[in-house]
């Protein structure tokens, strides 16, 4: 497996730079790929919680290419949390990056989402229709919409 550190940018009119990584799995010619969304960032949400870090792991372990990354004003990442809100462009800006890539396989894109991030890559998937594959992991049962995706 190799891992790179990246940057992008969200999809909007502001300059937000977001930070990733992106790991690869070794030996296997345009991997499908999956982008990994983290839960929120006011309960310390981050691409480096233990379980985005597993799933990333166990994900390449079985062929796919995985890109976690931090929303906006998360780590190093620039800007400032919306509460979802806007977030979803910067799951389209992961997407663009990966895009850009010509050593994946983007036919087969998968996104995936823990608590916050379920409810925002989800909203992402349904807009763009973009992936073929979508796992929520603990998707949040109060406080957000997933019936109403008009917003983002």
């Amino acid at each position: 497996m190799s891992k790179e550190r990246v940057r992008f940018y969200a999809d909007c009119l502001e300059q937000i730079g977001l930070e990733g990584i992106l790991e690869l799995p070794e030996g296997v010619k345009q991997p499908p790929a999956c982008i990994l969304c983290h839960p929120h960032p006011i309960g310390g949400g981050s691409m480096y919680v233990p379980l985005m870090e597993i799933i990333a792991r166990v994900l390449v372990e079985h062929g796919w290419a995985c890109l976690r990354f931090n929303f906006r004003g998360v780590g190093m990442s620039s800007g400032m949390s919306t509460g979802g809100l806007c977030e979803v462009e910067d799951v389209e800006g992961a997407y663009r990056f990966l895009e850009e890539r010509d050593d994946l396989r983007l036919e087969d894109l998968a996104v995936a989402g823990w608590s916050f991030g379920s409810w925002v890559g989800l909203r992402w998937a349904v807009k763009g229709g973009l992936c073929h594959r979508v796992a929520l992991v603990s998707p949040p049962m109060v406080g957000f919409d997933f019936f109403n995706f008009t917003a983002a």
